[in-house]
């Protein structure tokens, strides 16, 4: 037996005699139509994701950190994320010679300071976090693989403003997608 299957149609079998030394053809109508489901329409609950994007909203209205939010994004009308941070005050950003760039931050301070003195600041690279989860890599490896079309806002802290939930040896850039990880 040989059972054809095809969406709006009913299945068919046919019995089919295999044979060695000849080669043979069934033909298989499906004329008989079958009724399709309507669409279906699922309703649910905000989770997690908003959550943390209220966070974002939270900490803009505060004033903590420099953020950039989905309105700034789609006014500025940029090609990559490093597009996104050349405008954010603090931010060192560099092209990387491909097609993306490195971002530092003015970060934890150099070398002893001797009394009266102060040890000057250096740029380091800042921490990475994708939707509330650590990136694993740097800060050009991740511009590459997110475009400013799937960001929603963007977080940067120095060490002394970075939120307990966020840190970085040398700062952090929060990123929010659309889609989350």
């Amino acid at each position: 037996m040989a059972e054809a299957r095809a969406l709006g149609y009913e299945p068919v079998r046919v019995s089919v005699e295999p044979s060695r030394s000849e080669e043979r053809t069934k033909a298989i109508v499906m004329a008989k139509r079958v009724a399709t489901l309507d669409a279906v329409t699922v309703f649910g609950k905000p989770g997690r994701r908003v959550r943390d994007l209220t966070g974002f909203l939270d900490r803009k209205r505060r004033g903590f950190g420099k953020l950039i939010t989905r309105q700034e994004i789609d006014q500025e009308n940029v090609l990559s994320a490093c597009d996104l941070l050349r405008r954010v005050p603090g931010v060192n950003v560099l092209d990387d010679g491909s097609t993306g760039c490195t971002a530092s931050i003015r970060g934890a301070t150099t070398g002893a300071a001797s009394a009266g003195s102060r040890a000057a600041p250096h740029l380091c690279e800042p921490t990475v976090y994708e939707d509330d989860i650590a990136f694993g890599g740097m800060f050009s490896e991740f511009a590459r693989s997110v475009p400013p079309l799937d960001i929603m806002g963007i977080e940067v802290y120095t060490t002394a403003t970075e939120p307990p939930q966020f840190q970085g040896a040398c700062g952090v850039i929060v990123v929010w997608t659309r889609t989350g990880v």
